[in-house]
């Protein structure tokens, strides 16, 4: 009976999921959207039409991005100056992410970027047919600054792809699984930053209490290696190196006043 019973519900989920898209694909082919909450548009019905303060906002973001500025400096910008975005008190990165990347501005509509399966949203990546409608409401931002937005974006990401840290998405947390971030610690000597790779949950006051490494110090204890995958950090500054015959080299890290004891304490410790 509890068999019967879930095929039954199996049922009645695919029925309504069926019944679901039917209904959206029959919007989308109409070329109409059944998401209407984007900031700088407000709809009554079907009616789409502009609302001025938050388009001014939206092309403020466009010229700031072109400008040179950050994704998390224009969000910073807008907080400090009050702005409130469509939901909630505060810009983020990723409703500033998505205002750039949002064609909806240019009077576009793609509809079923996105679908659900499984209780999941997922991109259409060709699973699903895509429907594009035109002028199909009020412009916000033109083709072209939409177009030199993406170009930039794509150029950014580049950079930042061709200048990523070289242990970046190497090193795990022995302790809680967590990959290690790079930070900027203080100064040294010479004037220039000391970078550090710290565990996420540590720096968000969690439980773990993994010690920093200092970037150095890694670059130093792998200096002979060649070609592993990845590093799994341990207590006690053990480091676990996986090669990609999948065996281990384990080395151990040293601090930067660990280096460079003195020869007083040295003396003392003997």
């Amino acid at each position: 009976m509890a068999l019967l019973g879930s095929f039954a519900e199996q049922e009645r989920k695919t029925l309504s999921e069926n019944i679901k898209w039917m209904f959206k694909h029959r919007l989308f082919e109409k070329g109409k959207t059944n998401s209407k909450n984007i900031y700088g548009y407000k709809y009554t019905g079907d009616a789409c039409e502009i609302v001025p303060k938050q388009a001014a906002v939206v092309h403020r973001i466009y010229e700031e991005y072109l400008g040179g500025y950050s994704m998390s400096e224009i969000m910073r910008h807008l907080n400090a100056e009050g702005i409130k975005p469509y939901c909630g008190t505060k810009f983020h990165i990723n409703t500033i992410r998505m205002i750039l990347n949002n064609e909806r501005y240019t009077g576009t509509l793609m509809l079923q970027k996105t679908y659900r399966q499984n209780g999941k949203k997922l991109i259409n990546k060709g699973e699903l047919a895509q429907y594009i409608v035109e002028d199909a409401h009020p412009v916000i931002i033109d083709k072209t600054m939409f177009e030199d937005v993406q170009t930039e974006i794509s150029r950014r990401e580049k950079e930042c792809e061709d200048n990523k840290p070289f242990f970046s998405g190497k090193i795990t947390c022995g302790k809680c699984g967590a990959t290690l971030r790079r930070i900027n610690g203080e100064g040294g000597l010479d004037g220039k930053p000391i970078y550090y790779w710290t565990c996420r949950p540590k720096r968000r006051k969690r439980e773990c209490f993994m010690r920093n490494i200092p970037e150095k110090s890694l670059f130093e204890v792998c200096s002979d290696l060649q070609d592993f995958e990845k590093i799994i950090a341990h207590e006690n500054n053990e480091l676990v190196f996986i090669m990609p015959a999948g065996s281990e080299i384990k080395r151990e890290w040293r601090g930067r006043y660990e280096n460079h004891k003195s020869p007083r304490k040295n003396k003392a410790a003997d």
